[in-house]
């Protein structure tokens, strides 16, 4: 009579013990998701503005070079960069849109045709959006006029040679980007200024 006894207290046992290691397994995986999520998680809003200000080559890169943003975001995101956190910060950036009251499907396409919603071969995600003006001369629209780095000296020798042209206005979308990789620093700067009317890129900066 005592066998089946001993038989059942050992049986309660194994499912004591299996119940245990259920349980922490349960919980180191509940751990690890929220440690994971924490690696995705937005803690520093991205900047989206809508304004009635005009720009030109010159006072984009003036204005928007070395927005505080860009620094925060070196500081909080370059160490756990990852795609899948660039793309909940694109998520921030169109509810933001959203709750102003403007087209979040017009932000993203615009922001789409920058190229780097993809981008895989650098660490790169938008810091910052405006919508507002740009200004330029007509006749170097969709001409890909690129300024790079620091130097502008190109856009204002093309300045000094125009004749017969017109400046013009448009409705666009400004995106602030940082970027960096491997053996780059998160805190490097492009800048992309899209024409609402036909996601064409009217003005691109970057640091090199």
């Amino acid at each position: 009579m005592e066998k089946p006894n001993r038989f059942r207290r050992k049986n309660v046992m194994i499912l004591v013990v299996a119940w245990i290691i259920i349980g922490l397994l349960i919980g180191l995986m509940f751990f690890l998701r929220s440690d994971d999520d924490d690696r995705y998680s937005v803690t520093i809003e991205p900047q989206v503005t809508l304004t009635n200000n005009t720009y030109n080559y010159s006072s984009i890169y003036h204005t928007f070079w070395s927005t505080p943003i860009r620094n925060e975001f070196n500081i909080e995101y370059g160490p756990r960069y990852s795609e899948k956190l660039r793309n909940n910060i694109v998520v921030r950036i169109k509810e933001q849109v959203t709750a102003l009251g403007e087209n979040a499907t017009e932000l993203e396409e615009c922001l789409r045709v920058t190229g780097r919603l993809d981008e895989t071969k650098i660490e790169i995600m938008p810091c910052a959006a405006e919508k507002g003006k740009f200004e330029y001369y007509s006749d170097i629209r969709g001409k890909d006029f690129y300024v790079e780095g620091f130097d502008l000296n190109d856009y204002h020798t093309y300045v000094r040679t125009v004749n017969n042209t017109t400046l013009v206005q448009e409705d666009c979308w400004i995106f602030v980007f940082n970027w960096g990789g491997e053996e780059e620093e998160f805190g490097h700067v492009k800048i992309y200024v899209v024409a609402t009317s036909d996601r064409t890129v009217l003005c691109y900066l970057t640091c090199k």
